[in-house]
């Protein structure tokens, strides 16, 4: 799941130099700071460790309990996130990047954030939690489709699909967002349907 969050990383930087080639500063900037929700998201690979062990000992009461103060931890990690991509650039401002920089950063990083609640329960929740629950088969089944799914709506949403007016190098961390948040509910419904 590691390799493929790289690969997915190396793949926007791609997209954008493909889509807006003036936008690669901006855009190895902005993934870079998105980084920060891995590790936040790191912090969440202990609600699964403790599921896990509640499971090995019977206590299912404690299992719902973790899940639910884990869903918790990670809307409230999410919120620290929103918080830091909202605000990246008085950092990059205060370290001389050229304004045009910052401002396309920002602008990235300001749709990019909408996606930190997804990624933390994606990349941090059920990254742990659905081996537990005896579901990793969905993490791989995943992986392959989010992928080609995010790389062809930044291609069409950059072009301008279904009608939409085109977006340019936009499209990327929309396209990021939309596949993010369509990944984590998909781990969410999987997760529930097994109560």
């Amino acid at each position: 799941h590691q390799l493929a969050r790289q690969v997915m990383q190396t793949t926007t930087l791609i997209l954008l130099g493909t889509i807006h080639p003036d936008t690669i500063a901006a855009g190895g900037l902005a993934v870079r700071i998105s980084v920060s929700t891995n590790i936040l998201s790191a912090v969440m690979l202990t609600v699964g460790i403790s599921i896990s062990m509640a499971q090995g000992a019977g206590d299912h009461k404690r299992i719902s309990s973790l899940y639910w103060n884990g869903l918790y931890l990670a809307i409230a990690l999410s919120l620290l996130s929103f918080i830091w991509f909202s605000n990246a650039h008085y950092l990059l401002t205060a370290i001389d990047i050229p304004p045009d920089v910052v401002a396309d950063t920002q602008r990235c990083l300001d749709i990019m954030r909408w996606a930190a609640p997804a990624q933390i329960i994606t990349l941090g929740l059920m990254r742990g939690v659905l081996p537990a629950f005896g579901l990793a088969r969905i993490l791989y089944a995943l992986t392959p489709l989010t992928f080609i799914l995010y790389v062809g709506a930044s291609l069409g949403l950059a072009r301008g699909i279904f009608g939409l007016p085109p977006m340019g190098w936009l499209a990327v961390p929309l396209a990021l967002t939309i596949v993010n948040w369509l990944s984590a509910l998909v781990m969410l419904a999987m997760v529930h349907g097994t109560d």
